[in-house]
């Protein structure tokens, strides 16, 4: 799972450095994953069990977002300073 996770990333952060702070371009980003989440979740949860899940999903999304902040900012003044 780590090489699966690692790919992904290094997708995502490409699309993002191709972005350059494009929001339609990021918006696209952001909605490719969230389908891929989506099917994920189809294709793997009961449906008795969806809302379950998305709960679970949402505390998990709002942890990592706040995991990720510090980078976020690290990389925005990055890109501010280039």
């Amino acid at each position: 799972m780590t090489e699966f996770s690692d790919r992904l990333a290094s997708l995502i952060n490409r699309e993002r450095m191709a972005a350059q702070g494009d929001a339609a371009r990021t918006a696209d980003l952001i909605e490719r994953q969230v389908h891929c989440l989506a099917l994920t979740l189809a294709l793997c949860v009961p449906a008795s069990k969806i809302s379950e899940v998305l709960a679970g999903v949402e505390v998990q999304l709002h942890e990592a977002v706040a995991d990720a902040a510090p980078i976020a900012v690290f990389l925005s003044k990055e890109r501010t300073e280039s």
